[in-house]
């Protein structure tokens, strides 16, 4: 998982797998600030009542699916090592955010085709939608973003767990639940 909210999203998605009784670990990686560094999550999630999960960290080419509100982030060189033509599927919105590179020197290009093609390479399928646009007339704030992604995602049979406890461990996070949910059945 990858862009705004992606600890939350990862947390929400940890509760969901534990109300679920699957084993669940993680591990959240935190660049810099203001798009001087990525912001990722890796979450392995295993079958209801199921042995525990050993290591936190997804191998290189294991990820099944990644969720990425940034195509910066999930094209670059920590997230796209993980991905397999042969098991991945990236569910992603469609835009470029300006990153550091972008601020220091605004003469930085963004290929978001060559990006896509990138990822196109690396999985199996690539679900890349305009979702930024559509949160921010929706909703009016980005910050709902990993959310309808997740609901994207799940709509399309990419998540092993259930909605109910996805919307229950929205309402147990406390934060905009009723919003939160709306993204997530948008």
């Amino acid at each position: 998982m990858g862009g705004q909210g992606v600890t939350a999203l990862s947390a929400i998605l940890a509760m969901a797998a534990h109300l679920e009784e699957r084993p669940v670990r993680g591990v959240d990686a935190l660049g810099l600030a203001q798009k001087g560094g990525g912001v990722f999550a890796q979450l392995r999630v295993g079958l209801p009542q199921g042995e525990p999960l050993l290591s936190p960290r997804i191998g290189q080419g294991q990820v099944d699916v990644m969720i990425a509100a940034d195509m910066v982030v999930a094209h670059g060189r920590f997230a796209r090592p993980l991905l397999s033509p042969h098991r991945s599927v990236a569910v992603l919105s469609d835009g470029v955010a300006p990153t550091a590179e972008f601020v220091l020197n605004p003469e930085t290009q963004m290929d978001a085709g060559a990006m896509r093609a990138s990822l196109d390479a690396a999985c199996q399928a690539v679900v890349a939608l305009p979702a930024a646009r559509a949160v921010e007339n929706a909703f009016g704030d980005l910050i709902y973003l990993n959310v309808y992604l997740l609901g994207v995602a799940y709509q399309r049979g990419l998540v092993p767990i259930g909605s109910a406890a996805i919307m229950r461990a929205l309402e147990l996070n406390g934060a905009e639940v009723a919003r939160n949910q709306a993204a997530f059945t948008a």
